[in-house]
């Protein structure tokens, strides 16, 4: 959520490729992470859609907040860089760490 209020945060709405970038991949985030907790709290996660392809889509959302700022030329607005590229890497620090707490402890299967 806090991608996604970020262009109001930091006054950035007048740049359109940074604010849409960061309400698209912000609510896309959120919905994804709602998935996730709703998947785990019924213990579905690896039934439903496998806990590594969750993770995969984490990683893959990382990877693009963190290339987007040249991909889409905004670099130059540091705030709005700077801010995809924290959020990335957290992002993509988070998915990791799933990923070895999925494969390290496995998710309790539903009979």
């Amino acid at each position: 959520m806090y991608l996604f209020l970020s262009p109001w945060f930091y006054d950035l709405t007048g740049n359109r490729a940074s604010a849409w970038n960061a309400w698209i991949g912000g609510g896309a985030l959120a919905v994804l992470a709602i998935a996730a907790m709703v998947l785990t709290y019924t213990r579905r996660k690896r039934e439903v859609m496998g806990a590594e392809i969750l993770d995969a889509i984490f990683a893959a959302g990382a990877v693009w907040l963190f290339v987007s700022p040249w991909v889409l030329g905004f670099s130059a607005v540091t705030a709005a860089a700077w801010n995809v590229w924290i959020v990335g890497v957290a992002v993509a620090v988070i998915s990791l760490f799933s990923v070895y707490d999925v494969q390290t402890h496995q998710l309790p299967q539903v009979a």
